[in-house]
This record gives structure tokens, sequence and C-alpha cells, in this order.
């Protein structure tokens, strides 16, 4: 007998391409966010760097310059300029949720295929099989350990004790 009857595998399917849908229009709109970030911090750097150049050349060829207007002009170049600094930011941002929300659908992509590929296996390895898929799933978030060699003897001895 199968662990899951085909119409509960569709439906865990189902459920699983559903989140993956979700999951990849939120990818799609977030990786659009820092195309446009990125798009209006480099507008934003060069526009700065005009402003300020502008006023550097109307004080140097000017023949009788007014320092107000120069000083307005190179602070608003300056302003610009972090304004450029907050859309990078924002762009740094984006890319990390942008990568981290990749992450989560390669993830979901793997449960999606684990599923699948459980009924796939014979009856007799099934359950063996579907502990370990639930273990791997439930630890896969857990940070990563370095396996000591008292827990890898220990492991050994747990494995050796069970058969």
């Amino acid at each position: 007998m199968a662990i899951t009857t085909i119409k509960e595998e569709k439906s865990i399917l189902a459920n699983i391409q559903q989140i993956l849908d979700q999951a990849t229009e939120y990818y799609e709109i977030n990786k659009s966010q820092a195309k446009s970030s990125f798009v209006i911090s480099i507008s934003a750097m060069v526009l700065g760097f005009l402003i300020i150049a502008v006023g550097i050349l109307v004080f140097y060829f000017k023949t009788n310059p007014n320092a107000q207007i120069i000083a307005i002009i190179l602070i608003s170049g300056v302003v610009t300029e972090f304004i450029s600094g907050a859309y990078f930011w924002l762009y740094n941002k984006n890319i990390q949720q942008l990568n981290y929300f990749f992450d989560k659908l390669v993830k979901l992509q793997d449960t999606m295929l684990a599923v699948t590929m459980i009924n796939r296996v014979d009856e007799k390895s099934q359950p063996e099989i579907l502990k370990q898929v639930i273990s791997i799933l439930i630890t896969r978030n857990e940070p990563h350990r370095e396996l000591s060699p008292d827990l890898v003897r220990a492991i050994y001895e747990n494995k050796q004790n069970k058969q």
C-alpha cells in the first residue's frame, strides 16, 4: 500500500504549487524593484555629479560668480548624491531579499520533488525514506553544525544498536 493515495499526492502537490506560484510572483516583484532601485540610483548619481560639475564650472568661468548661487548649486549636488546613496542602499536590501526568496523557491521545488518521488519508490522502502525526507525537511532551516568526533561516534553506535 502506498503511503499517500494519488488524490492525496495531487492535493499536496497542488498546495505546494500554489505556494511556489506565490513565491515566484513575489520574487518577480522584488526583482523588478531591484532593477528600478539600481536605475534610479545610477541616474541620481549622474545627476548629482552633473550638478556639482555645473557649480564648479560656474565658479571658475563666470567673471563675477555669486557665492550664494554657487553654494546652493553645490549643496544641491551633494544632496542628490546622498539620495543616490540611499537608492543604492535600497538596491542592496532588494538584492538580499531577492537571494532570500530565490533560496525559498529552490527549497519549495525540492519539497515538491521529494513528495512526488516518495511514491515512486518500492512500497517496502517508503516508510524509511519518508522518515528521512521528513527529517531533512524539518531540519534544513537549522544552522549548519560541524560534526564532532563524539557526535559521529554516537550516531554510529546508535545505528549499530538498531541493527
